[in-house]
């Protein structure tokens, strides 16, 4: 038996873990590691617990792996197996197993290499029982949809039937993750093996356990060993177990009713500890992140979605025609023939040309996964799920931009139109929102890139035109309001930071974006891009001017970076932000000012005897609850200032709670509302 897995320079730290124990239970063995991004060759002279392929090694050309790459990004690495079956196939005349990065040894895998037909397959079923259907996740709809047969663990024989060279044709075009085409990754494509291959299903409960199949397969302890089911536990597949996360077996808890809860089984729990010290010991902290090869283009142009797209039909289109195929997007010496051709398509698909592959490139490492692809299937049967994107880092490393658009959804303000979103002029609220994926603490910078259409009769250089907002579990990260000017310059950039207080908010829920138009606003979105920027802050911001992100009301009217009361008309004049904030207290301070014209008719009425008559009301409010409430008068507004204390309860701080600022009126009046500015005292 000859055992391997593929990984990227990232997951090297799960690598050193799964060929540490495998060594531990096949003395003299040594588990062999592709490692696809390694393109420096740093890797191959270190000293490692494994032994090192390249993807020279496994007979690929460099041309077809690099449209392999450009197509799936990190998703090469399930692409690959196939390759390293047949790699490994050719160094040994046993069977080759190929395991899963994710996957810890617990005991001999030996009776599984003795398993595998000679001229076949073995796989492993993700379940040996009928699941109760009792709402837990998952389910049996979760099954069906990943496929009947977990590529965790599978291996072929000395002679295969044709298995690899079936997995090879199906992975090149199509390792995809697009559940309503029933396609997800390799796994679905295993599902043939009965009808196709001599084949073996592997019923050892000991094999291949996960958070999907532990409820068959109860964990206990007997003479040293660890138990599954009652038989030894051979393997365990930690997949979505995230060390940063501490009691958590991973994001499968995260789900709506989760089947399995680590804390809950002190055996599970003791192997996740083990784990968690194992992945940290081995380098996590510091490689979890590491940069992908592949994550831009050179010079450091990131990988668009649009241009993921684009390319992947293009190089279809002429595989199907037999017609010339697109430039190599990754040959440092054609980087203008690839430019030029970028150039071309763009215009053919009637597409703005993105602003990094117009201007001259600066020059940057890539730190962070590039955006998922989305295949032919999805774009005729309208958008799928977006792909689960990898994290960020949590040292003080800075990245790359990365395309993340295909992942947000169109909101009532917007409309996928192609590869971009288009915003309604007619409508105003959400134009585009969705994840940023699971981004660990630390400072970024997200850039829009714009396609602005005519701008309305009467808008102005300062008017608002959009607000972008970066929020996780309701907090607000960053944001800012987009001005008709700035909008027009094609790029926008706003920073946000994900404090380390939020860790467990940021890596479970996520991180999401959203961009909201005030109205009356065309062009259209092209491209949202996440560059990390520096290492995190200590906390969410303690001040910010509320005001930009807040909604005009029925009193209200946006004027450039202000907001009118219209002096006909009582009522509320702007409400907002509802944002999440975290117990504490805090101060609002309201500037205003009465408007040019009504300034002469203010100054003499001073010396009336209304002067203190309520004017005007601002509270703040957490969901139906008024937290604080101050009266204005003509003085007070007069004034230029009004302060406004309250305070969020620690019995407040619910998922659901959101906190907002309201202004309203209670007669007419001719006053602007400047800035409201929130800042936590203590």
């Amino acid at each position: 038996m000859i055992s391997g897995t593929v990984i990227t320079r990232a997951e090297l730290p799960r690598a050193r873990v799964l060929a540490g124990s495998f060594a531990r239970h096949h003395p003299g063995e040594s588990l062999r590691v592709l490692i696809v991004d390694d393109v420096a060759g740093r890797v191959a002279v270190d000293p490692e617990p494994f032994r090192t392929i390249t993807t020279d090694d496994i007979g690929i050309a460099r041309e077809e792996l690099h449209r392999m790459v450009m197509l799936m990004g990190r998703r090469i690495t399930i692409a690959l197996r196939p390759w390293l079956l047949d790699h490994l196939l050719g160094l040994q005349g046993g069977p080759a197993i190929c395991i899963d990065s994710h996957v810890m040894v617990c005991d001999s895998l030996s009776p599984v290499g003795e398993a595998v037909p000679a001229d076949g397959v073995l796989l492993v079923p993700h379940v040996l029982e009928p699941l109760p259907r009792d709402g837990l996740d998952p389910d049996e709809t979760a099954i069906l949809g990943f496929g009947m047969f977990s590529s965790g663990i599978y291996g072929v024989g000395p002679a295969d039937g044709g298995f690899i060279r079936f997995l090879k044709e199906r992975l090149r075009r199509e390792c995809l993750v697009d559940i309503p085409h029933m396609r997800v990754l390799d796994q679905r494509w295993l599902d043939f093996v009965p009808s196709f291959f001599r084949y073996h299903v592997e019923r050892d409960f000991g094999v291949d356990v996960a958070y999907w199949n532990l409820h068959e397969r109860p964990l206990t302890r007997s003479d040293g060993r660890i138990l599954a089911g009652g038989t030894p536990l051979r393997s365990f597949n930690f997949s979505g177990f995230d060390p940063r996360l501490e009691g958590m077996i991973g994001s499968s808890e995260a789900t709506r009713a989760p089947r399995v809860i680590g804390s809950a089984d002190p055996v599970l729990a003791e192997m996740c500890e083990e784990y968690r010290r194992e992945l940290i010991a081995a380098g996590f902290d510091d490689l979890h992140w590491a940069p992908f090869g592949f994550d831009s283009l050179p010079g450091g142009v990131p990988i668009y979605d649009s241009l993921r797209s684009i390319y992947s039909d293009a190089l279809m289109e002429a595989e199907d025609a037999h017609t010339r195929l697109p430039p190599d997007p990754f040959d440092a010496v054609g980087t203008r023939d690839f430019r030029a051709w970028c150039k071309d398509a763009y215009a053919r698909a009637g597409l703005q040309l993105p602003v990094q592959l117009r201007d001259t490139p600066r020059s940057a490492v890539p730190m962070l996964p590039a955006g998922g692809w989305r295949s032919r299937f999805q774009r005729r049967a309208g958008r799928a799920g977006p792909d689960a994107i990898p994290s960020a880092s949590s040292t003080s490393q800075v990245g790359p931009t990365v395309d993340h658009l295909a992942s947000l959804q169109a909101g009532p303000a917007g409309r996928w139109d192609r590869l971009e979103v288009q915003v309604d002029p007619f409508g105003e609220g959400v134009v585009a929102f969705g994840p940023l994926g699971r981004l660990d603490p630390g400072c970024y910078q997200v850039t829009l890139e714009l396609a602005p259409g005519p701008r309305q009769l009467g808008r102005s250089d300062l008017d608002q035109a959009l607000v972008v907002e970066v929020r996780t579990e309701g907090y607000l990260l960053g944001g800012r309001a987009v001005t008709f000017g700035e909008m027009e310059t094609g790029k926008v950039c706003a920073d946000f930071s994900i404090p380390r207080g939020l860790l467990r908010e940021a890596l479970t829920a996520g991180t999401e974006v959203g961009v909201r138009s005030r109205g009356q606003v065309t062009g259209s979105l092209g491209a949202v891009l996440v560059e990390r920027v520096g290492t995190a802050k200590p906390g969410l911001p303690a001040r910010s001017d509320w005001l930009p992100t807040m909604d005009a009301g029925e009193a209200g009217r946006r004027a450039g970076t202000e907001v009118n009361t219209l002096h006909y008309r009582r009522g509320l004049v702007v409400s907002g932000p509802y944002w999440r904030l975290q117990p504490g207290r805090y101060r609002a301070l309201l500037r205003t000012r009465f408007a040019p014209d009504a300034a002469v008719e203010t100054s003499s009425e001073l010396e009336n005897a209304d002067v203190v008559a309520v004017v005007a009301v601002v509270d703040t409010v957490e969901g139906e609850t008024i937290l604080a409430e101050v009266h204005l008068s003509r003085r007070d507004l007069f004034g230029g200032s009004t302060e406004l204390s309250f305070e969020i309860a620690r019995d407040h701080d619910e998922p659901g709670a959101r906190v907002g600022l309201r202004v309203r009126t209670e007669t007419g009046i001719a006053a602007v509302i400047e800035s409201v500015t929130v800042e936590r005292t203590g």
